[in-house]
C-alpha cells in the first residue's frame, strides 16, 4: 500500500531477483513490461527499485499492476516476470462542498 500524498521519485518497493550464475550471466536488468502504471511508475534497471513518475491520486485511481522482468545479460539472456499490485491508500485531501439547495 502506498499513500496518494507521496512525493515524486518516492521509492515504494524494490523488486529483487537472484541469478546464480557468474560474470555477465548474472547480472541483471529489471524493466517494466506492461500493466496499469507503466507510466505512473519507474524502475532502477539495476537495481529494480520501483518509484513513483507522476503524483498519485485516489481519487482517480486506487490501484495499479505492473508486470516487472528481469534479464540476465548472458550471451543467451534468460529472462523471468512478476506482476506487482499496488494499491493507493485516501488521504483527507478534499475539501466538502455543499449540494445546490434549491
Amino acid at each position: 500500500n502506498i499513500s496518494e500524498d507521496v512525493a515524486i521519485g518516492t521509492v515504494i518497493l524494490e523488486a529483487t531477483a537472484v541469478d546464480i550464475d557468474s560474470g555477465l550471466n548474472a547480472l541483471l536488468n529489471y524493466t517494466i513490461t506492461g500493466g496499469s502504471g507503466v507510466d505512473v511508475f519507474l524502475i532502477n534497471d539495476s537495481f529494480g527499485a520501483i518509484r513513483t513518475n507522476t503524483d498519485l491520486d485516489f481519487e482517480t485511481m486506487t490501484f495499479y499492476q505492473l508486470t516487472v522482468s528481469v534479464s540476465d545479460s548472458g550471451a543467451q539472456s534468460r529472462t523471468d516476470t512478476a506482476i506487482v499490485n499496488i494499491n493507493v491508500t485516501d488521504v483527507n485531501d478534499n475539501t466538502p462542498k455543499f449540494s445546490p439547495m434549491g
